[in-house]
């Protein structure tokens, strides 16, 4: 992933969304925005921001940009899970979650591994599966978390 993957996906995002769309959200007129999107070196006057990267996310609801952000630096990104509707029950199934994406990860690897050669493809789908498992862990750490009990202790005098 290099640094214009990420130009590319945020554009790509926008041109999905609808830029002209999008602009008028961002409060920016359209040719403005399609300016900023348009990654040619000859195009010094409109830069894209970090404040519209944020703002594209925000409004568009894709954040492969992000993920290709984060994958420049070698670091991830996952979604995580809303936990305010999430009952004490659910750790269980988290638990659950974690321990099936792990075996899936498994399986695609010895699948992958099956003729001693791993093709693009198949690393593909095993870093896929591996990004899922540990999506699944962040996220029951999270859940945990927000089951901590703050105790104020009484002290007698």
């Amino acid at each position: 992933m290099f640094k214009n993957d990420v130009f590319e996906l945020i554009r790509q995002s926008a041109y999905h969304y609808g830029v002209p769309k999008l602009a008028a959200k961002m409060g920016l007129a359209p040719g403005t925005l399609y300016n900023k999107l348009n990654n040619d070196e000859g195009c010094s006057h409109h830069k894209l921001t970090l404040q519209d990267f944020i703002a594209i996310l925000g409004i568009t609801g894709d954040t492969a940009a992000l993920q290709g952000l984060a994958g420049l630096f070698d670091h991830a990104v996952f979604p995580l899970p809303q936990m305010e509707q999430m009952g004490d029950d659910a750790l269980l199934d988290m638990v659950n979650q974690v321990y099936v994406q792990g075996g899936r990860a498994h399986t695609v690897m010895a699948e992958a591994l099956a003729d001693g050669q791993v093709s693009e493809e198949e690393y593909s789908a095993y870093d896929l599966e591996c990004r899922q498992w540990v999506a699944a862990i962040v996220a029951l750490r999270r859940r945990f978390k927000n089951m901590v009990v703050i105790v104020h202790e009484r002290r007698s005098a």
